[in-house]
C-alpha cells in the first residue's frame, strides 16, 4: 500500500483524464457531437403542413409583406421552400428567413409524397 508523505493513510491519487484535449480541440469535438444526425427518425409532413410551420416561424421573426406565398416542393431526396412575392425586394427579404427556418425543419421532417 502507498502512504502519503505524512503517513496519515493511503495516498489519494488523482486519476488523469483518459484523453487530454486542449480547449480548442474539446470545443471542436463538442461541435461535431452537436451537429450529428438525431437518433430518432424524422417525421413525415405534407407540403401544406410544412408551409404552415414555416409561415408561423417567419411571422414571429418579421412583419410579413402582403402578397407573399410560401411553397414547399420536393428536391431530390429532400424538399425545398420557395418564397414568392409581387416585388423582388420582398421576395429576397422573405426568402432568407424562409431558408433559415426550412434548414432547421429539414433535419426534423421528410416531405410526405
Amino acid at each position: 500500500m502507498v502512504y502519503d508523505r505524512e503517513m496519515r493513510g493511503p495516498a489519494k491519487f488523482n486519476a488523469a483524464p483518459l484523453v487530454n484535449l486542449s480547449k480548442e480541440h474539446a470545443e471542436a469535438a463538442l461541435d461535431l457531437l452537436m451537429k450529428r444526425e438525431p437518433l430518432r427518425p424524422r417525421l413525415n409532413a405534407t407540403a401544406q403542413q410544412l408551409e404552415s410551420l414555416i409561415w408561423a416561424e417567419v411571422t414571429k421573426l418579421m412583419a410579413w409583406p402582403p402578397n407573399v406565398m410560401i411553397t414547399v416542393r420536393p428536391a431530390g431526396e429532400s424538399w425545398t421552400a420557395i418564397c414568392d412575392a409581387s416585388s423582388e425586394a420582398d421576395r429576397l427579404r422573405c426568402q432568407g428567413a424562409v431558408n433559415r427556418i426550412a434548414g432547421v425543419l429539414k433535419s426534423q421532417f421528410d416531405l410526405e409524397s
